[in-house]
């Protein structure tokens, strides 16, 4: 884990805030059951699972977090956070995976909300 990551605030949760990171592709079925599948040949895998894309969320509680700076730093233009890696070497305390929801204005029922997977459903399919 590297010593200082970028990552933009995304929301606050019931114990801290929640950053946005990368993502990538994974496959999901009409029961929750999911898998990442980032690289991997896709050739014969089972209709029943839908290809998405996915985001990752982390979360960080506020007892994690040392200080903060609110000025900008030159090269990024975002404020700092500074937080103990308290939790098995890592600053957060939960990594969530899920689906970025979106607004569609000129049809608002292809409007999504976010929805995270549930992780205790994620399987190996390969």
């Amino acid at each position: 884990m590297s010593s200082w990551i970028k990552a933009e605030c995304w929301d606050f949760y019931e114990n801290g805030l929640e950053l946005i990171g990368m993502g990538g592709r994974a496959v999901i079925d009409e029961e929750g059951y999911w898998d990442i599948v980032d690289g991997r040949d896709l050739t014969g895998l089972d209709k029943k699972y839908e290809l998405v894309q996915y985001t990752i969320f982390y979360r960080i509680p506020y007892d994690y977090i040392i200080k903060h700076d609110m000025e900008v730093d030159r090269y990024y233009s975002l404020p700092t956070i500074y937080v103990e890696y308290a939790k098995d070497g890592m600053p957060y305390d939960e990594i969530l995976y899920g689906r970025m929801g979106y607004y569609d204005k000129k049809d608002r029922s292809k409007s999504r909300h976010t929805s995270y997977f549930d992780n205790r459903k994620r399987v190996d399919l390969f």
